[in-house]
């Protein structure tokens, strides 16, 4: 889980993220990354109804989270805020496709 200075939780910190961060897309994610402002890595995720239902999209965003914190979190020398956006079709996707998507698209950002 992460921890709660490793989250953004705030809508303007999304926003500002969303519209100015380098972006990278891949099949079922947008993965939008700037420069923190504190020295210390923040994620935040969006999942949206086309996703699914609400069970589809809370175990998106619990996936998400958890391999958040086993590929970021444990480099601790990354100082990004990073969100990731989840698009139609990553309901159905499993464990491992999530991984693969998510490791190729964060080497480059």
């Amino acid at each position: 889980m992460l921890s709660k200075e490793n989250r953004i939780v705030d809508g303007s910190d999304f926003m500002r993220i969303l519209r100015k961060g380098k972006k990278v897309r891949t099949a079922h994610f947008l993965i939008s990354s700037t420069p923190s402002f504190d020295a210390h890595l923040r994620v935040g995720f969006l999942v949206n109804k086309k996703v699914g239902k609400a069970h589809t999209r809370n175990l998106v965003r619990r996936r998400l989270q958890a391999l958040a914190y086993e590929v970021l979190v444990s480099d601790a020398s990354i100082a990004k805020d990073i969100v990731i956006r989840a698009s139609e079709g990553a309901g159905d996707l499993t464990w491992e496709d999530i991984r693969e998507e998510l490791v190729t698209a964060l080497r480059k950002v």
